[in-house]
């Protein structure tokens, strides 16, 4: 049998499901970040690392306009795609915005610049502090 995620998950599942919440999507290696934060303690629940980052990315974004910063639907649908990628890929460079698909296709780096401004390195350090640490 060989060892993957899917069945490493399954054996949590096995002997603490009322600590184990969904499942590991195919495939993404991130979910081994679940894995050991829940095996190392680090996390009291096991569920999938993209639950864990729409939440704290739900949470960042209401810290944002607790602060009083508000987004257009087209910045926050951007942020969303951020955290899309963060979550299947556990950080964001600004190299991300010409290389991977789901970022490219929308205008790339230039694109991101001209709807979230000139801050937009900073907010990439930010963010995926905040949904990923």
């Amino acid at each position: 049998m060989y060892l993957t995620t899917a069945n490493v998950w399954q054996a949590y599942k096995r002997l603490e499901a009322a600590k184990v919440r969904g499942a590991p999507v195919d495939e993404q290696l991130t979910e081994v970040v679940s894995l050991v934060r829940y095996t190392l303690g680090q996390s009291d629940t096991l569920e999938p690392f993209g639950s864990v980052v729409e939440r704290r990315f739900n949470l960042w974004l209401g810290r944002e306009k607790k602060a009083g910063r508000e987004y257009t639907p087209e910045q926050e649908d951007w942020l969303r795609t951020i955290a899309t990628y963060i979550a299947s890929n556990a950080e964001i460079a600004p190299r991300d915005f010409m290389e991977a698909p789901s970022l490219a296709d929308r205008g790339g780096l230039l694109r991101a610049r001209q709807v979230l401004g000139s801050g937009l390195n900073d907010m990439l350090d930010e963010l995926q502090m905040a949904l990923v640490a």
